[in-house]
């Protein structure tokens, strides 16, 4: 006999829209489908794709939220289908104060109700039984001393021009530093080249960056320039030939915080 809802543990909370789409975006960019956890602290999210290339994880907390609620015990775990979720809430206006709760059981399955009432629009999700999805993983993202802060609408542009010399779909963007300068640049022996520079303004472990180069992926990049696009401040960590950490911060507290770890390109023989 399926259990409802109010034998469930249950939550209830209050979010900005655009900060919601933000992470399903990303979360998508990187698996099909995956874990949501709530607890008091807030929303979290880590996921990485089959091939251990690439991560994403995303979090709501504090004055992200507008209140939250947990009943019924500690946390709740929600499986969903990433794309689905973003389809949905991406309806809402950018700005919207976004109602979740989650669970209602409809039909015997498991939902989450996303509702705006000065919208009054409201959305019913069928989810995923949370056992049949992959957990979260366990490794937390790297760091590297070496960081640049950069404004996320001139990174996106970055990667957009950066797109436009590259010759195939295997082919990679290089993300570098060169003393203080922090760069992005493609070629292609057809199609000429592109190279963008940003001073640093951000934490260092040294005023000279130094002279680092790391590929990445084109697609890859042009997955994630979307989220990158929306966040004011985006933090690149990067050391010579080893994955890149990319933090996109949607909100001036930390609060709403997406971060991507990109691994290198490996050349082609």
């Amino acid at each position: 006999m399926a259990q409802t809802a109010d034998e469930l543990t249950s939550v209830k909370t209050t979010v900005n829209a655009g900060h919601l789409t933000n992470v399903f975006e990303a979360l998508s960019d990187v698996r099909d489908e995956g874990k949501i956890k709530f607890t008091e602290e807030g929303l979290f999210a880590k996921v990485n794709d089959p091939s251990n290339t690439m991560m994403a994880v995303c979090k709501l907390s504090d004055t992200a939220l507008n209140g939250i609620v947990i009943d019924g015990g500690d946390e709740v775990m929600m499986g969903s289908t990433y794309e689905d979720i973003y389809d949905t809430v991406s309806a809402f206006g950018k700005s919207t104060e976004l109602q979740i709760e989650y669970p209602h059981v409809v039909s015997g399955s498991h939902a989450v109700r996303f509702n705006a009432p000065d919208e009054g629009l409201e959305f019913k999700e069928t989810v995923l039984d949370v056992d049949s999805v992959a957990d979260m993983p366990q490794t937390s993202p790297l760091s590297h001393k070496r960081r640049v802060v950069v404004d996320g609408t001139d990174l996106k542009k970055a990667i957009g021009h950066a797109e436009r010399y590259v010759s195939d779909s295997d082919s990679g963007i290089e993300l570098g530093t060169d003393g203080d300068v922090f760069y992005i640049e493609s070629s292609d022996k057809v199609a000429g080249s592109m190279r963008k520079e940003f001073y640093q303004s951000g934490p260092s472990g040294n005023d000279d960056l130094g002279n680092v180069e790391s590929s990445i992926g084109h697609i890859k990049l042009d997955d994630i320039k979307g989220v990158i696009g929306s966040a004011k401040n985006v933090t690149v960590h990067i050391a010579d030939s080893n994955p890149v950490r990319i933090d996109a911060d949607l909100d001036e507290n930390g609060d709403a915080q997406i971060i991507y770890i990109i691994a290198p390109r490996i050349e082609s023989n």
